[in-house]
């Protein structure tokens, strides 16, 4: 087992690029480093920014076996230590401290996640609204405009809708007007 690797970063360098292997995560002793999808191209996206020393990053590659899912990027000269899989278990006996603050990090992304799949599913839900309004709008539009059609080619009585009557007068003709 060899010791964790302190990493200096200086600011705009990359930490690690999103896509590659990975199976080690980081803590963060100074700085401040951003998470962005898509780093360098027109959809660049920054997902969060880490600048609490203890904070943690990159744990999925550690945890997971998962390829980096962003690109890291010093935004300040930063410190951090590397903790390899190898090392996970002796790094948290050593520093209980970092090991909570490393739950309480994915805790605390797990919430934002909630809650940005909360504001999604409300905005769908109100969209689906506003599609299903439309579509009731459209409907009385329709039966307006087959009223006039109706009127003017039939004797409907007042008392009876229009596309009930020009469905019956279809069935028993066997057409269409």
């Amino acid at each position: 087992m060899t010791e964790n690797r302190i990493i200096h970063l200086p600011k705009g360098h990359v930490l690690y690029n999103k896509g590659e292997e990975c199976d080690t995560m980081f803590v963060l002793r100074s700085g401040k480093i951003c998470l962005y999808l898509d780093y360098g191209t027109q959809k660049q996206f920054a997902l969060a920014t880490v600048g609490e020393p203890g904070s943690s990053l990159g744990e999925m590659g550690l945890l997971e076996g998962e390829k980096r899912n962003g690109t890291a990027v010093a935004l300040e000269d930063s410190v951090l230590v590397e903790i390899s899989k190898d090392n996970f278990e002796l790094f948290l006996s050593r520093y209980p401290a970092d090991g909570v603050r490393i739950v309480g990090d994915l805790a605390h992304r797990f919430r934002a996640v909630t809650e940005e799949l909360r504001s999604t599913q409300n905005l769908v839900a109100e969209i689906l609204k506003e599609v299903q309004e439309s579509q009731n709008e459209v409907k009385p539009t329709l039966r307006e405009r087959l009223k006039k059609v109706a009127d003017f080619f039939l004797d409907i009585p007042d008392d009876v809708p229009p596309d009930l009557y020009v469905n019956i007068y279809a069935r028993n003709h066997r057409h269409m007007i």
